[in-house]
C-alpha cells in the first residue's frame, strides 16, 4: 500500500501553526483520557498540532493510566495488532488541514472494527460553527457498519450554559447522530437501525468467468443453488437492520498464494466488501480476515 498523500495530510496537519485562540491541549486531554478509559483502549494515536510540550504532558497522563500513546499517522498504517487488542486515534479538528485528513483516513479505510475513533473540535466566536465543519468533514464518509466514531464539540461561547458546553455525536450508518449525556458507550440498539447505508457484499457462483460478465445477477443466482439459498437471508437482514447493499459476483471462496487471497476472501483482504451474500466453511486462515456470524443452512451426506 502506498499511502504518501495520507503521509503528506498528517504531517501537513502536524507541522501547521494553531489558530489564534491559542493552544487549549489540557482540556482535549482529559476528553481523550476519558474517552480511552470508557472505550478500554489500550494505545491511542494523537493526530493534533499541539507544540512539543502540550504533547509531552498528553503523554504523560496517558503513560500514568497505563495507556500508550503516539502522534504519528504511521502508527495505524503500520499496526500488527492482535484481533483482541483495541486501539484509538483522535483528531484534533482545530488544525489546519484537518477536514482532508478525515477524508484521507475514510479513503485508506482506517475506520474500521479495530480502532475507535474521536474526532474534537471547538466552538468559537467568529468562525463558522465547529459542528457545521464537522458535519460537512463528514457528509460523504462512511466509516464500517462496525466502526466506532465519536466527535465531540466544546462549545466556547460566553452565553453558553453548563447544559450546552459539551456536544457529542456518534457516527455510524451513513449518518451523525447526537449521543444524550456526554458518554462514549455504544447503544447497540441503536446501532440495530443502520438508517439505510450502503453496504457491499458478494456471493459466489460456481461458473466461468465470462458468464460472471455477460449473465444479468437473477440469472446467476438461478445456476447455482447455494448463492440462491442464502439471497433471502440478505434481503431480509437488510429490512430488519435498515440498510441497502451492492452486490458483486465472483467464482471462487477464495485460496491463500504467498499471503494474498484470491477470489471471496481477497476481496475481504483488500476491504472491497463489508459482509458476504453466502455461506462460508470455517478454516483457521480465514479467521484474520473475516468475523463469522452464525450458522445458516446445516449441510448432510447420506451414502
Amino acid at each position: 500500500m502506498v499511502a504518501v498523500p495520507l503521509l503528506v495530510t498528517s504531517a501537513m496537519l502536524l507541522s501547521q501553526p494553531a489558530s489564534s485562540h491559542g493552544y487549549r491541549s489540557q482540556h482535549i486531554t482529559n476528553d481523550i483520557l476519558t474517552f480511552a478509559k470508557t472505550r478500554n483502549i489500550g494505545s491511542i494515536v494523537i493526530l493534533t498540532c499541539w507544540p512539543l510540550g502540550a504533547k509531552s504532558e498528553a503523554a504523560l497522563l496517558m503513560s500514568q493510566h497505563g495507556i500508550m500513546v503516539s502522534f504519528s499517522i504511521k502508527t495505524i498504517l503500520n499496526s500488527k495488532r492482535k484481533p483482541d487488542q483495541r486501539s484509538g486515534a483522535v483528531i484534533d479538528f482545530s488544525c489546519p488541514k484537518a477536514a482532508f485528513l478525515v477524508r484521507n483516513v475514510f479513503v485508506w479505510d482506517l475506520f474500521d472494527a479495530g480502532t475507535d475513533w474521536l474526532v474534537v473540535a471547538e466552538e468559537w466566536p467568529s468562525e463558522k460553527p465547529a459542528t457545521e465543519r464537522l458535519l460537512e468533514a463528514f457528509q460523504n464518509v462512511f466509516p464500517s457498519s462496525d466502526s466506532n466514531v465519536f466527535l465531540s464539540v466544546e462549545n466556547k461561547m460566553e452565553n453558553c450554559t453548563d447544559a450546552c458546553r459539551k456536544k457529542l455525536f456518534e457516527v455510524y450508518g451513513g449518518a451523525t447522530v447526537p449521543v444524550e449525556g456526554y458518554s462514549f458507550q455504544v447503544d447497540w440498539n441503536r446501532r440495530s437501525d443502520l438508517r439505510s447505508a450502503l453496504l457491499r457484499t458478494c456471493t459466489v457462483v460456481r461458473t466461468s468467468g465470462k458468464e460472471l460478465a455477460t449473465k444479468t445477477p437473477d440469472s446467476l443466482m438461478e445456476m447455482d443453488v447455494w448463492a440462491l439459498m442464502h439471497a433471502s437471508v440478505i434481503e431480509i437482514l437488510s429490512h430488519q437492520l435498515n440498510f441497502r447493499y451492492e452486490m458483486y459476483f465472483v467464482n471462487d471462496y477464495g485460496w491463500s498464494f504467498n499471503g494474498n487471497y484470491s477470489g471471496l476472501m481477497g476481496l475481504f483482504q483488500r476491504g472491497k466488501i463489508d459482509l458476504t451474500a453466502t455461506g462460508i466453511f470455517t478454516r483457521p486462515d480465514r479467521l484474520p480476515l473475516v468475523d463469522y456470524t452464525v450458522e445458516t443452512f446445516q449441510i448432510r451426506r447420506v451414502i
